[in-house]
């Protein structure tokens, strides 16, 4: 609502500096009006100047989008990489409770062994104890004991006995100084065995913690790296919506200057009409090429040409939107629309030269761009006498500037380019630089 109020009070700023502006009078009975050529002329220049300015805007914002594109491209690979890094760390996170657990098992066994060393060392202090107590019997009674012990002997059966008695006193000493050198000897090897393993776990533990620490770095610098682009990133949002928003304000003042030049074509029309004699009935006159820039016509009679167009899409015949005022400006044409209208080939109504042809468009069917001042992909064809035709909002173009065509010519594909909220074709004719009625011009 603000909108139309905006464009109304355009309109009316318009009219007061249109009739600040002229600078002839006129009476019923005088030539054909003339307005200064310079007011149109400056508004036509002006105009032209903003849509430069629209269409620098708009490459700097397709600039932007494919800036915006490639960082979350660059955003998507550092994710992926650092998914990567995160499944990895994982892994040796579970490695490193798994050595851990090891180690633990170790320390316990090693916990275990110690107190069966300080058991066995107890019974290896008693055998000791008890071996140095033979040692000291053996010293002091020599060998006059194993002499006295053969001397009492009653037979001989006696003193055998007594032998083998002695002989198993000697292995049981033997004996048990091996099995206290055997028990010291198991003891030191399972102690070292379990302290080598014990090692071998920490430091494994050690190297799968310095890799975890080098993929901690990595990620570190993956997430600084995706912090630093998201930066980037929203500092381009922010310029794209400074864009759209220049954009904006250069299609206002594209509006504003539509007006104004609307304001004074309708004041000549009015003129012109008012300088015909009201009692003579009018004829259709022949037009000629008017000698002024097509920005400042000398009349705008139209030339006898109703009828003579051909439809320019055809199939599709329903008229959404007719020539006229809409949405508090004027439509300068007819948009032609239908269910499966996109990609109709659209026709060159009448032979003639194109003489202008705008692309470079590629937002189709998204709303609002201000691609070619809001018209997006577009052709005009010139077909002489002061008649030319104006097809808008294509999504493809087939000729380019200076292509003769007749009659019935596919030019291009009926699309959503531009300011445009769906699939249509806006369509216009303008007699001597004057946008009339199309639906007036076409059979």
């Amino acid at each position: 609502m603000k909108l139309q109020y905006k464009k109304v009070f355009a309109v009316l700023a318009a009219m007061c500096i249109t009739c600040c502006s002229m600078v002839t009078s006129f009476d019923r009975h005088s030539t054909p009006f003339t307005v200064e050529a310079k007011t149109l002329s400056e508004i036509n220049a002006e105009k032209d100047d903003t849509q430069k300015q629209i269409d620098a805007k708009q490459a700097e914002l397709e600039q932007i989008a494919r800036q915006i594109d490639n960082q979350e491209a660059y955003q998507k690979t550092l994710q992926e990489k650092i998914d990567l890094i995160n499944a990895k760390m994982l892994l040796i996170d579970t490695q490193i409770q798994s050595l851990q657990s090891d180690i633990a098992a170790k320390q316990a066994e090693i916990t275990t062994l110690e107190a069966q060393i300080v058991q066995q060392q107890a019974d290896i202090d008693k055998g000791l104890e008890e071996f140095k107590q033979r040692i000291r019997t053996i010293y002091m009674h020599g060998n006059n004991s194993m002499l006295s012990a053969l001397v009492g002997a009653t037979d001989f059966y006696d003193v055998m006995a007594k032998l083998d008695m002695i002989s198993r006193i000697a292995e049981h000493d033997d004996k048990m100084v091996e099995e206290l050198k055997a028990q010291l000897e198991a003891l030191n090897t399972s102690q070292t065995d379990l302290n080598a393993q014990v090692q071998a776990l920490n430091l494994k533990n050690t190297e799968i913690e310095g890799v975890r620490a080098e993929f901690a770095a990595s990620r570190d610098e993956l997430d600084q790296a995706m912090t630093e682009t998201l930066e980037v990133k929203a500092e381009l949002e922010q310029l794209q919506n400074a864009s759209e928003e220049e954009i904006a304000a250069f299609n206002d003042k594209m509006d504003m200057l539509e007006s104004e030049e609307a304001v004074i074509l309708e004041e000549i029309r009015q003129q012109q009409l008012a300088n015909r004699n009201p009692t003579t009935p009018s004829t259709p006159s022949t037009p000629s090429t008017p000698s002024a820039p097509s920005d400042t016509p000398s009349y705008i009679t139209p030339p006898n040409t109703a009828g003579t167009l051909a439809w320019p899409v055809p199939g599709f015949y329903h008229i959404s939107s007719p020539f006229g005022l809409r949405w508090g400006r004027q439509h300068r044409g007819i948009d032609i629309a239908g269910g499966g209208i996109q990609g109709a080939a659209v026709i060159a109504a009448k032979g003639g030269t194109v003489s202008t042809v705008r692309g470079g468009c590629s937002h189709n069917n998204k709303g609002f761009c201000g691609c070619n001042g809001g018209y997006g992909n577009y052709i005009r064809i010139d077909h002489g006498n002061g008649l030319q035709t104006l097809y808008a909002h294509l999504q493809s173009i087939n000729v380019s500037v200076g292509t003769q065509v007749s009659a019935g010519t596919v030019i291009g594909q009926v699309g959503s380019t531009g300011n445009s909220t769906g699939y249509h074709l806006h369509f216009s004719v303008i007699v001597n630089g004057i946008f009339v009625d199309p639906q007036s011009y076409l059979y």
